[in-house]
C-alpha cells in the first residue's frame, strides 16, 4: 500500500469529504489508478454547483475524494469552500506525508522538515511510529528520534547521554552525527 493510499485511509476514518488539489500534476496517475472501498472519487472541473447538490442532497453519507488537477483556488473563489472547511485537505508534499503518517498535528511541519532525511528511511519511521508515545511538543519528538539513532532503550535523557557516549567511545559518534543532522 502506498503511503498516498495509506493516508487517504486514515483521513476517511475520521472524516467524510477529503480535499486533494494537485497544483502540478505530479499525482494524477496515482490518482486515477486508486481504488479506496466505499470512496467515490470526483474530479473537480467547473462542476462545484453539481458536486455540492451530490454531496449534501442525494448522497449525504457518501464518502468523496474531490481531486482537482490545479492549485487550490483562494476563499473568494472557492465555490466549495464551506465543504472543504467542515472537512479536511489531503496535502501531497513529502512533510504533509509524513505528519500523515506519524498522525501528528500539522504545526509539526517545521519540525519533520527539518529531520525529513531521517523519515525517508521506512524502516526507522516504522521504528519511530511505534517508539512514539507522546506527541505534545518538539522535545518528545526528538527524544524518540534520538533513541531510534542512538538505539536507546528508552527516550529518557539519561539513557540518550549514555548511548550517545557508548557509540563516541566505540569511534561511531561521526556516524551518528551525520544521520541525526540536528
Amino acid at each position: 500500500m502506498s503511503k498516498i493510499e495509506d493516508g487517504l485511509k486514515r483521513l476517511f476514518e475520521k472524516h467524510r469529504i477529503v480535499f486533494w488539489y494537485d497544483s502540478t500534476g505530479d499525482f494524477k496517475q496515482e490518482y486515477e489508478e486508486l481504488n479506496l472501498l466505499g470512496v467515490v472519487k470526483c474530479s473537480i472541473e467547473n462542476n462545484e454547483f453539481a458536486l455540492k447538490y451530490r454531496i449534501l442532497c442525494k448522497e449525504p453519507t457518501t464518502l468523496f475524494l474531490l481531486y482537482g488537477n490545479y492549485e487550490r483556488p483562494q476563499q473568494e473563489d472557492n465555490w466549495l469552500l464551506d465543504i472543504e472547511l467542515g472537512n479536511v485537505l489531503f496535502q501531497t508534499d513529502q512533510e504533509t506525508l509524513a505528519l500523515q503518517e506519524l498522525e501528528l498535528p500539522s504545526h509539526f511541519k517545521n519540525w519533520i522538515n527539518t529531520h525529513s532525511l531521517f523519515f525517508k528511511n521506512k524502516e526507522r519511521t516504522a521504528r519511530f511510529l511505534s517508539k512514539l508515545e507522546d506527541r505534545e511538543n518538539e522535545a518528545q519528538l526528538t527524544q524518540t528520534l534520538l533513541q531510534i539513532v542512538l538505539g536507546s532503550h528508552s527516550n529518557s535523557l539519561d539513557d540518550l547521554i549514555k548511548a550517545y557516549l557508548s557509540a563516541f567511545i566505540a569511534g561511531k559518534g561521526d556516524a551518528i552525527e551525520k544521520e541525526l543532522i540536528l
